[in-house]
C-alpha cells in the first residue's frame, strides 16, 4: 500500500462511536490500513494506540465519536465543522426507509 497524502495521514477521522466504546469497553479497527485499538475502559480517559507500534495516538471527542490522528493534527480545530454533519445527518433522515441506528444514526 502506498503511503497516505500527509495531509489526510495528519487529518482526525472519526474511529468509533461514543456508545459502541462504552458498550464494548474497547474497540479494534484500521485507519488508514493501520491497526488500532481504542481503550474506553476507564472512567473518564480514552486511549488509542496503534496496534503495530503501540504509540499512542492523540484523541479528540466531538459529536459523539471519537477522532484520531495517526499523525500529528495541524489545527486546533473541530475535527468536522458542526454545519457539516447537522447538513449530512438530515440529508440522510430523509432518504426513504432511513432505519435510526444507536451510535451511528441517530433519530
Amino acid at each position: 500500500m502506498s503511503a497516505p497524502d500527509p495531509i489526510v495521514f495528519d487529518d482526525r477521522h472519526a474511529v468509533v462511536a461514543l456508545e459502541i466504546l462504552r458498550a464494548r469497553g474497547a474497540f479494534a479497527t484500521r485507519l488508514l490500513g493501520v491497526r488500532i485499538e481504542i481503550d474506553g475502559t476507564g472512567s473518564d480517559a480514552i486511549g488509542v494506540v496503534r496496534r503495530d507500534t503501540g504509540a499512542a495516538l492523540p484523541v479528540r471527542i466531538e459529536y459523539g465519536y471519537v477522532f484520531t490522528s495517526l499523525g500529528e493534527p495541524a489545527r486546533d480545530e473541530e475535527a468536522v465543522p458542526r454545519h457539516i454533519v447537522h447538513t449530512w445527518t438530515d440529508r440522510v433522515k430523509r432518504i426513504p426507509g432511513f432505519v435510526p441506528m444507536p451510535g451511528i444514526f441517530p433519530a
